[in-house]
């Protein structure tokens, strides 16, 4: 199923190959935000805890995608987790360019 996410310049009701599923968008986003891990020592101000849901819902007004929709796209891009206290967190890192 596609999104009706359209770039900016694509007139409402217009049709555009650049396209995306949600799913896609989804990657994209988390993709150009975060990275699934980080070499350098004492950098731990860049690391996030976060849940499938709570990412669900950071990204509602982009995309709309199921926590397990989240949780697919997160471990196929290599991203880890960790449990705190029974709940499981994604382990996250803020791109640094």
């Amino acid at each position: 199923m596609k999104s009706t996410n359209k770039p900016k310049d694509t007139p409402k009701g217009g049709k555009s190959s650049d396209t995306y599923s949600d799913k896609e968008l989804f990657r994209n986003m988390i993709q150009g935000q975060y990275q699934p891990s980080f070499d350098i020592p004492g950098m731990d101000d860049t690391k996030q805890l976060v849940t499938s849901r709570d990412l669900q819902y950071r990204y509602r007004d982009m995309c709309t995608v199921s926590v397990s929709t989240v949780a697919d796209v997160l471990q196929e891009l290599g991203y880890e987790f960790t449990f705190v206290n029974g709940t499981p967190y994604w382990v996250l890192y803020d791109r640094i360019e």
